[in-house]
């Protein structure tokens, strides 16, 4: 029986250039191991510019290659891709124990109303799944995880209220986590390397005796960092803590034990910034640039230098930068934020450090942790100025493609969710 379908396909030297392609298909039959999805409700965010502007060097296009059935030249896999997104997928059938049909399950799915096959092994926790295809091998093992989150949700059953909690997660929950982390793995007991990548000490994790600065702080990931901040123990610091964004919200730095400030971007070197910071007497400070606008994080650095002599400055880089759309874009940011010739950026790996906790705790545990803090940031006046736009399927203006167009034109507002209905 043929099915058809819409696939939404990217250029990867070129991230602004796509185009939803319709397609007729017959679907194969199921394999033994394997679980057939649709997506049904899926997320566009930030992150997911980052996939694409990465998805070579990070094998993110490893996860949904094109269609070999797709029209020339849009099956050319060395051409084009298939952009992942986080969201809900809905079992359409299934030959693996614990998945039946019509349940909705939490995973990494593509840009298309079309059918997609995944062969899945038990994760060794109750209800989490990993895919094992060998040509997905290479893709990090967070993007590879599926959770069945409730066994008792179906579709036709849901109303509006628990479409838009699972539409908010979609847009919300896998950027979040990056912000949990960076407090609570990295600036944590733990005190896990950024990326994985050598040693990472106590004092390097310390944040007793720091101020810390959050670089682009309006954005979904910094307000994650900055709750999990305000929620720290009152013997794990910081000293203080500075926001740094375009507009000034009061929402954007909540009630802390700590001193708080924020500033727009044309104040945060002036005397009265640099005379805040030196007031709470840091031995040390931690910049956290979350995709700072244009040489900000530069002249950040610069004052900083000019007005707080001797004191260690720590620069840690988390996501990249929404304005990259090719290849070359990404190399003259890669050059520029991790080649500067006056201090080092650490980039933060959201996936290692995350196999890092669930090695160190075990996989149950740290899942169990992250889903109550995961509530908890729900209800947190960090979101409280955060809107939902729901949009619907993958074609046309008011879906996916839409809004591809729209974030690529620069349309990416950081107090918006944006998910789509499949």
């Amino acid at each position: 029986m043929s099915t058809q379908a819409h696939i939404h396909v990217i250029k990867k030297a070129n991230i602004g250039e796509h185009k939803t392609v319709p397609i007729t298909t017959t679907l194969p039959a199921l394999h033994d191991g394997h679980v057939r999805f649709r997506s049904v409700v899926v997320s566009l965010t930030s992150n997911n510019l980052t996939y694409a502007q990465m998805g070579s060097m990070l094998k993110w296009w490893d996860m949904y290659p094109v269609q070999s059935e797709l029209p020339s030249p849009f099956n050319d896999q060395d051409t084009y891709g298939i952009v992942p997104v986080w969201g809900y997928g809905e079992v359409l059938e299934s030959k693996v124990a614990g998945l039946e049909p019509r349940m909705l399950v939490w995973g990494f799915w593509p840009t298309t109303d079309l059918a997609v096959d995944l062969k899945l092994d038990p994760a060794g926790v109750e209800g989490h799944w990993i895919e094992t295809s060998d040509f997905r091998k290479d893709v990090q093992t967070m993007y590879k995880r599926f959770i069945l989150r409730d066994v008792g949700a179906r579709l036709a059953s849901l109303d509006q209220s628990k479409y838009e909690q699972m539409a908010w997660e979609s847009a919300c929950r896998p950027i979040w986590e990056a912000g949990y982390l960076l407090s609570h793995a990295i600036f944590g007991e733990a005190h896990a390397h950024p990326a994985n990548a050598g040693p990472w000490t106590e004092a390097d994790a310390d944040l007793t005796s720091a101020v810390v600065i959050s670089l682009s702080a309006s954005g979904k990931t910094p307000r994650a960092f900055t709750e999990a901040l305000v929620h720290r123990g009152p013997s794990e610091g910081p000293l203080g803590f500075l926001a740094i964004t375009s507009t000034v919200k009061s929402s954007l730095c909540p009630k802390a034990a700590f001193p708080t400030k924020i500033v727009e971007y044309a104040n945060m070197a002036d005397n009265e910034t640099m005379e805040w910071i030196q007031a709470q007497r840091p031995k040390k400070i931690v910049i956290a640039d979350f995709g700072g606008r244009g040489d900000s994080l530069f002249r950040l650095h610069e004052a900083l230098v000019q007005h707080l002599s001797g004191i260690e400055i720590m620069v840690m880089g988390v996501g990249g930068n929404p304005d990259m759309r090719t290849a070359d874009d990404l190399g003259q940011w890669a050059q520029r934020n991790n080649g500067s010739k006056s201090f080092d950026r650490i980039q933060m790996n959201t996936t290692e450090v995350r196999d890092v906790m669930m090695e160190r705790d075990g996989a149950g545990k740290y899942f169990e942790g992250l889903d109550a803090a995961w509530d908890r940031y729900r209800q947190s006046s960090v979101v409280s100025d955060m809107k939902l736009q729901l949009g619907k399927g993958i074609d046309g203006d008011e879906g996916f493609e839409g809004g591809w167009t729209r974030i690529c034109d620069g349309w990416l507002p950081s107090d918006v969710a944006q998910a789509y209905t499949v």
